[in-house]
């Protein structure tokens, strides 16, 4: 498993070029939604490199603007995956019927929600006693928990945001009952890490930088946050496509 879960995430890595080429509007809908964000962040001091006053940390514009990232992530990250599924053609990705409108809206929900925990709870366990190695461990052993949780229902959930009509309730129920479950969620977990951890050093490293300095700093990380929602769908899809082929005792390339 080893074997296929390095290359799932390396090609992962790798096809986010080539769906950046074939639907550039994609990955600037989160680029600008973290633009966005920053330009508040920026506007209410976030970076100047003083402690935060309750004012503005308690800004109602900075809630806004993640919730807005992060649907966005959510949002991209499905139709990335859906444009692999239907074998790269954008049109049929961004055309949902009846069925997988249903699906997209659930998957939406609980992908903004999933990362709205990532993102937005160390901040809200800013004033417990814990560490902030800590405060952002929390919220991921709490979203591995509950996609333990949901792992029952998940490659049905996933088939019907592709709009895989072949997958079977029955066959769907296997696949997440084992392995293939285990793969996806490892998967996910392995590739998203990096750009998350970055975006949060990126963050926490620009605060008290110079005009310019930060600028660049805060332009980068637009940019990593559009290539991240591109991850996102890319290792959907692989990890989906692969968890298959593991059961199946087949090679998934």
């Amino acid at each position: 498993m080893l074997v296929k879960l390095i290359s799932a995430v390396a090609e992962s890595y790798r096809s986010v070029p080539k769906l950046i080429a074939a639907a550039p509007l994609l990955v600037l809908a989160p680029i600008a939604a973290e633009a966005l964000q920053h330009a508040i962040e920026w506007w209410i001091g976030m970076f100047s490199g003083l402690p935060l006053a309750p004012s503005v940390a308690g800004d109602w514009r900075r809630p806004v603007a993640g919730l807005l990232k992060v649907s966005t992530l959510a949002i991209v990250g499905i139709l990335a995956a859906r444009y692999w599924a239907h074998g790269e053609d954008l049109s049929r990705a961004v055309r949902l019927d009846a069925r997988e409108r249903r699906f997209f809206v659930g998957g939406v929900v609980i992908t903004a929600a999933a990362l709205s925990l990532l993102v937005f709870a160390p901040a809200f366990l800013s004033d417990t006693a814990l560490s902030p190695k800590q405060r952002r461990l929390v919220p991921a052993v709490v979203l591995v928990a509950a996609a333990a949780l949901f792992q029952r229902r998940s490659v049905w959930a996933v088939a019907g945001l592709l709009g895989d009509r072949s997958m079977t309730k029955e066959r769907a129920t296997a696949l997440s009952a084992g392995r293939p479950a285990r793969f996806t969620m490892l998967a996910l977990v392995v590739t998203i890490a990096p750009p998350m951890a970055l975006h949060y050093a990126l963050n926490f490293a620009a605060r008290g930088l110079g005009s310019g300095l930060l600028a660049v700093a805060l332009a980068f990380d637009s940019l990593l946050v559009g290539a991240m929602a591109i991850l996102i769908g890319n290792i959907i899809w692989i990890s989906y496509r692969d968890a298959q082929a593991i059961d199946a005792g087949g090679d998934p390339r």
